[in-house]
Order: C-alpha cells, then sequence, then structure tokens
C-alpha cells in the first residue's frame, strides 16, 4: 500500500466516511456569503404647491419653494444717500422690518400672527436697522440725517380687529453731523450696547443699563 508522508507523521491515505466527515468540517468554516440588501423603495412623486415657483431646468420640472412666501416688493433703485447704506432689512424670532416710502419709514411685520404696522417716519432717508438680538423686539434705526430711534414692538393683548402690532418709542436723539457726512452705520452688542458710528465719531450707549433703571424706578 502507499505511504505518504504529512507534518506530524505518517499513514495510509484516509477514504471513504473520513473524508466526507473533513469536507463538512470545511464547509461549516467557510464564512457564509450575506445576501444583497432590497432594493430602496421608489420616491413619492413631487407636488407642485401654490406660492412662489421656481423652474428646474435640469430635471423640467416646476417645484414650489416650501420655505418662501412673498411678503412685499421693494424698489432696487439706488440714490446716491443708499450708496452708502447699511441694511435695510432686519429680522429677530418674531419680526421682519423693512424700510419703505423712499427708505424713510420701517414696516414691521409678526412672522406667526402676520401682525403689521407703519412705524413713524426718520426725517431723512434710513441707512441702517438692527433688532437688539433673535429673541428681543427693540429696534434701532439711523438716517442720513444723524437721527437715531430706539423703538419696542409689542403684539396688543387682546389682539386687535384691525390685525396691528404696536410700538413705543423709547429713545429719539440726533447726533451732529459734518456737512457731507452719509455713512451712519449702528451695532447692537451684548447687554443692550448699542454702537452707533457718525461720520468720524463713534458713541456708545448702554441701553441695557437704562432699561434696567427704568425698571428699578
Amino acid at each position: 500500500a502507499r505511504h505518504d508522508v504529512a507534518r506530524g507523521g505518517a499513514g495510509p491515505l484516509s477514504s471513504g466516511g473520513g473524508g466526507a466527515a473533513a469536507a463538512e468540517q470545511a464547509a461549516a468554516e467557510l464564512v457564509p456569503v450575506p445576501s444583497p440588501p432590497p432594493p430602496a423603495p421608489a420616491a413619492a412623486p413631487i407636488k407642485t404647491l401654490p406660492g412662489d415657483k421656481t423652474v428646474v431646468a435640469e430635471l423640467g420640472l416646476e417645484l414650489a419653494h416650501p420655505l418662501c412666501t412673498p411678503i412685499t416688493r421693494m424698489s432696487s433703485a439706488l440714490t446716491d444717500d443708499m450708496l452708502s447704506a447699511g441694511r435695510l432689512i432686519a429680522t429677530n424670532d418674531s419680526y421682519i422690518c423693512y424700510t419703505i416710502k423712499g427708505h424713510t419709514q420701517l414696516r414691521v411685520i409678526h412672522f406667526v400672527q402676520v401682525t403689521r404696522n407703519k412705524l413713524a417716519a426718520h426725517p431723512t432717508t434710513i441707512t441702517d436697522i438692527e433688532f437688539e438680538g433673535a429673541t428681543k423686539d427693540t429696534l434701532a434705526s439711523i438716517d442720513v440725517g444723524g437721527t437715531l430711534l430706539i423703538r419696542k414692538i409689542f403684539e396688543a393683548s387682546p389682539p386687535r380687529d384691525d390685525k396691528e402690532c404696536q410700538y413705543t418709542t423709547e429713545l429719539e436723539m440726533r447726533f451732529p453731523l459734518a456737512a457731507g457726512t452719509t455713512s451712519q452705520r449702528l451695532c447692537w452688542g451684548p447687554e443692550g450696547t448699542l454702537a452707533v458710528a457718525c461720520g468720524d465719531a463713534a458713541v456708545l450707549l448702554d441701553w441695557g443699563l437704562v432699561v434696567r433703571e427704568e425698571a428699578t424706578a
């Protein structure tokens, strides 16, 4: 009989039942191949909605923008004063405010209640507006003539039938300006500080301190 030498010793080759058992053990040690994942369900067709629509030329689709609803139209015509203007639209968590009437007046609209109002006009063209913060409804605005207005906007309680939001003028002051000065800017800082730049001068107002003193008076 033929003998083969294997590592660990010598002996006759196995055959019959021994070979079948070895084959079963080798098959059990094989790693099973996972089956491919099922195909993803087909996406639902996109439906167009009424509102502000945008044409997607690449797909040939007409889609409605779900987050955009037209509020108003603003003239983009520029004047000499507007060439040096800052922000003419301001928002916080509750309101949007923008200039109207030749950029001397402000319109304010509540996002949810859809109440609105026109704030008293500035003497000259508005150059910058800003809310004190995302959760604060104090609005500061300044015009080309150096007039600064700080106004508090709020909702009437109970709500008014005319759907008008309310406001009070908290501060009105005018900064003296040199002739030809048009670059008036403002910026809210932490704790109610308001920086106002008029021409070559800059003023820092501690509006938060004023409010705290009025609250304790």
